[in-house]
């Protein structure tokens, strides 16, 4: 186990101060996911989360000052210009309502990546601080919830910490990596404890009562299983499958998945009857839903090119307000096609990158990357990462691992600013003269 760790945490020739700044920004990145599902999605304690996001980007500028240079990509000008292509949206649409938030979090998506691009030993630690984080999520779960838990009959847990669906994200991607890590990590311990975490999580997200839930864990528990065994042994990935449908239709009847066998057999009976049916009932909310991301997608066509701006949707839905719970109509909605190609392009890029180079497949750290992408692309199907802390903390670690293209351009802050310091001297040392 301790061999294991020290397989992560591989500092190698760093110097001392060098590798506390490191556990600072570990620490810093590790207390800001705990927060997001905490606190972030209640007003009054969103700041908490934006403190040890400020005191993480300090860490970050001060190594990017002292040891490391600052590397630019195509992923970094893709997110860049999305950046700006935000802004230019809003003000073609008279920064009506605007909100900065999914503007900031996609700046906080550019740093991450730019400080683990030029630092690549922090990469294994920054999925675990993020593993860890999101493991003690799952224990402030039980600790708020446990009473109802332990009874496997309640209805939808999680209010207190926000959304429910919002909160069922974290505990079915923690779910997912536990899973993960139990197929492919080597200590016995590690893979017992694990294995109790995504038990742990799977129960409190079913306590949710969320379908994006359920979808996000099968489609996590397909992708994990496949990455796995591999293409050659596609017979077993179908076997393994199998056997986990059959737990899963065992496991719907049990009493702690009632609510959410209850609204995901509304889901379908709603669409596949398309109406009202007298004897099991309707599911409104999926209906709602259905309707939002059907304006969303009538809203681009107005505006295809750039959309009506940040907040766009609620400024121009009119009777549907909010947001249009699906990922790729809001995107299109308010940034227009240049602005969600400009979004999604390193994602498809990453994915592309990985399927292309067979070498890849067998490095763990890429196919948990394949996983993390996955699991947050079939998580657009219900929500929109503008919103989304989640997906702008971590995304930039899976695109990292997984995009194979060369720097367009590199610098050192150091020298920069050294530069302009003997400039200055220069300068005044000639108006003594």
């Amino acid at each position: 186990m301790i061999s294991y760790l020290k397989s992560i945490f591989n500092f190698g020739h760093k110097s001392k101060i060098n590798i506390i700044l490191d556990f600072c920004f570990l620490f810093f990145l590790m207390c800001t996911m705990i927060t997001i599902p905490i606190f972030s999605f209640k007003t009054k304690y969103t700041v908490i989360t934006w403190i040890f996001t400020i005191a993480m980007f300090l860490v970050i500028g001060v190594e990017f000052l002292l040891f490391y240079d600052i590397k630019i990509d195509y992923v970094v000008i893709s997110l860049s210009l999305f950046v700006f292509c935000g802004i230019f949206s809003s003000i073609l649409n008279g920064f009506k309502n605007v909100v900065f938030t999914p503007l900031l979090l996609n700046i906080v998506s550019i740093i991450l990546y730019l400080y683990l691009r030029s630092n690549k030993s922090l990469i294994k630690p920054s999925l675990f601080a993020i593993y860890l984080a999101l493991s003690i999520f799952v224990l402030a779960f039980l600790i708020l919830y446990g009473k109802d838990v332990l009874k496997l009959n309640f209805e939808r847990l999680g209010n207190e910490f926000g959304d429910q669906n919002d909160v069922s994200l974290f505990l079915s991607l923690a779910f997912a990596m536990s899973l993960f890590f139990a197929f492919h990590a080597k200590p016995i311990l590690f893979k017992i404890l694990v294995l109790i975490i995504a038990g742990l999580a799977f129960v409190c997200g079913a306590s949710t009562g969320s379908k994006v839930f359920i979808l996000t864990v099968a489609t996590s528990i397909i992708t994990t299983i496949a990455l796995f065994f591999g293409k050659k042994r596609w017979y077993l990935s179908l076997a393994t499958i199998a056997v986990i449908v059959i737990m899963g239709i065992i496991m719907f009847s049990l009493p702690f998945m009632a609510t959410t066998k209850k609204r995901l057999l509304l889901f379908i009976s709603s669409f596949v009857d398309i109406g009202y049916n007298q004897s099991i009932g309707v599911d409104a909310s999926s209906f709602d839903r259905f309707h939002l991301m059907k304006s969303s997608f009538q809203l681009f066509l107005n505006k295809p090119l750039f959309g009506y701006g940040i907040n766009g949707f609620q400024n121009a839905n009119g009777f549907y307000n909010g947001w249009s719970h699906n990922n790729l109509g809001e995107f299109l909605c308010d940034f227009g096609i240049i602005g969600t190609i400009l979004f999604h392009s390193p994602i498809i890029v990453s994915l592309v990158f990985y399927f292309m180079n067979k070498d890849n497949r067998n490095n763990i750290t890429k196919r948990l990357a394949v996983l993390l992408i996955i699991f947050f692309i079939s998580a657009m199907l219900s929500v929109a990462f503008t919103r989304e802390k989640i997906y702008s903390y971590i995304i930039p670690i899976p695109i990292l691992v997984l995009f194979e293209k060369e720097d367009v351009v590199s610098f050192s802050l150091k020298k920069y600013l050294l530069g302009l310091i003997n400039k200055k001297k220069n300068k005044d040392s000639d108006l003594i003269i």
